[in-house]
């Protein structure tokens, strides 16, 4: 397996804004402008994956765009994603932003 560093897309001229990086599944960072932010992932037991990609980049995108901290929109990402990931199908495994609270308060993750 081979790893891959921001400097390696930097040396070649190519400047990122967002890379994500998941190590075995478990766990992620996220760099944003070289400051990464750590969001532990959430284990669940998996039906299916997929979607659970476009899911976690489409929750993300979407809080982040409304405003959220970098923190927060990758957080409820994670959620969301690992929400798709107990569900089949790809359309059908997307979980509401209720949903995605309800699965943040349960597990006892709250802002």
């Amino acid at each position: 397996m081979t790893s891959i560093t921001i400097n390696d897309f930097t040396g070649r001229g190519v400047v990122p804004k967002v890379i994500l990086c998941l190590k075995q599944g478990v766990s992620m960072w996220l760099a944003l402008d070289r400051v990464k932010t750590p969001q532990q992932a959430f284990l669940v037991n998996i039906a299916e994956t997929d979607g659970t990609g476009d899911c976690f980049c489409g929750v993300f995108a979407r809080f982040l765009s409304f405003g959220m901290s970098v923190k927060e929109s990758l957080r409820r990402a994670s959620a969301a994603a690992a929400l798709s990931a107990t569900r089949r199908g790809a359309q059908t495994s997307m979980p509401s932003a209720e949903e995605v609270d309800r699965f943040l308060s349960a597990i006892g993750e709250t802002r």
